[in-house]
């Protein structure tokens, strides 16, 4: 994926959250109060960037695009089949003991973009100038964890972690930090929506000679992507309407 210039909109991955900087002209209207569309443009994402181990990457429109129109797993409801009630701790012979556990893949999805989880990171900022553009810096944060369509009990997460890798079912908060430039007669505001890795399967427990105990059908489970400093990997979009 081509680097390009980002000249008119920084982000910078960081540790720590940046305070809002006051710019004249600047004002911050809440997402959440309905803008007359009489008097207004549609919304419109403007630019899309992805976030890579060296900062955030431009994404043409055409490939964030193509990040959205990926397969989505249709839910499906987890059914438990041949549960425990075979496990017998009396068993001399050791053919009604779970030896081992797997989750037996029936679809993967190394980076799928979680359109369910996009969220504001900023209000709309308004610039009611018509000749200056402003730029505003922001502090946000995000908490990010896995999900199933089903209770996963300790007792399968080696069994995920094998597909999914270590710290699958961590829960985390991440700190950012960001600047957004608004054009005259215009009001924008970013967005974040993380890439997860998605697994669907059973979940099948056997016993020594291989003979199946436990299933559970039809399992998916969500993990989020992470670069190598520990952030959430995702795709930021700047979302820019006339005023």
């Amino acid at each position: 994926m081509k680097k390009k210039s980002i000249a008119l909109f920084a982000l910078s991955l960081a540790l720590f959250s940046v305070p809002v900087v006051s710019v004249a002209n600047a004002e911050v209207t809440n997402s959440n109060v309905a803008i007359s569309e009489s008097a207004t443009s549609q919304p419109e994402v403007v630019k899309a960037y992805i976030t890579t181990e060296s900062g955030l990457e431009e994404i043409s429109l055409n490939e964030y695009q193509k990040l959205l129109s990926q397969e989505q797993l249709q839910t499906v409801t987890a059914q438990v089949y041949d549960s425990g009630n075979r496990i017998s701790p009396m068993a001399d012979t050791g053919l009604d003991f779970v030896f081992k556990r797997k989750l037996i893949q029936s679809a993967y999805y190394p980076q799928q973009l979680q359109v369910d989880q996009k969220t504001d990171i900023t209000d709309y900022i308004k610039n009611s100038s018509k000749t200056t553009t402003l730029t505003q810096m922001v502090g946000w944060s995000k908490s990010f964890s896995w999900s199933a369509n089903m209770t996963i009990s300790a007792k399968w997460n080696d069994a995920v972690t094998q597909v999914l890798g270590g710290g699958w079912s961590t829960t985390e908060t991440h700190l950012y930090n960001s600047s957004l430039t608004v054009q005259p007669g215009y009001q924008a505001k970013l967005q974040f929506t993380p890439i997860y890795k998605v697994v669907r399967g059973d979940l099948v427990g056997y016993n020594y000679v291989g003979t199946v105990l436990e299933r559970i059908k039809n399992v998916t489970i969500k993990s989020p992507v992470k670069l190598a400093g520990g952030k959430v990997q995702g795709v930021v979009t700047v979302v820019e309407r006339r005023l």
